[in-house]
C-alpha cells in the first residue's frame, strides 16, 4: 500500500478533501482485511475484490494529483478556474461507479460493450 501512496501529499489531501481522504483510508483497510483474512477457497473473489480496490486507488491518485497541480497553479495564477469544486460525496459515488469499468476501458472496451468473461473484468453489468 505504500507504493500506492507514493508521490501524494496526504497531509494536503486530508486538509482539503477530508471525506475523500477518509474514503482512501477505508479502502486501505478493506484491502488489508482481504489480505489478512484470505480464504484459499475464495481466491477468485479475493483477486477480483483486490483489483476493484486497486481501480479505486488509481482513479483517486489521478484525482489527487490533478487537484494538487490545480491548487498549486491556482495560487500562482488566481484567475485559473478550480475544476475541482465538487461535492466530495458525489465524487466518491462516481469512483464507486467508475471503478467497475476501469479495467474494461483500459483494455479498449466501451462501457456498454460486453467484454469476454475474465478475472480482470469481474461481474459485468452492461450500461446502456
Amino acid at each position: 500500500m505504500v507504493a500506492m501512496r507514493e508521490g501524494i501529499k496526504f497531509d494536503f489531501i486530508k486538509k482539503k478533501m477530508p471525506t475523500v481522504y477518509n474514503y482512501w483510508m477505508d479502502k486501505e483497510m478493506e484491502l488489508e482485511e482481504l489480505l489478512t483474512k484470505y480464504n484459499p477457497q475464495q481466491l477468485w473473489f479475493v483477486i477480483q475484490e483486490m483489483m476493484l480496490i486497486n481501480a479505486k486507488f488509481v482513479i483517486l491518485r489521478n484525482i489527487f494529483q490533478n487537484f494538487e497541480d490545480d491548487y498549486y497553479y491556482q495560487e500562482k495564477e488566481p484567475s485559473k478556474i478550480d475544476r475541482y469544486y465538487f461535492d466530495q460525496d458525489e465524487l466518491i459515488q462516481g469512483i464507486e461507479r467508475d471503478s467497475h469499468y476501469y479495467y474494461k476501458e483500459l483494455c479498449g472496451y466501451q462501457v456498454n460493450e460486453k467484454a469476454p468473461n475474465s478475472l480482470i473484468f469481474g461481474k459485468q453489468e452492461i450500461v446502456g
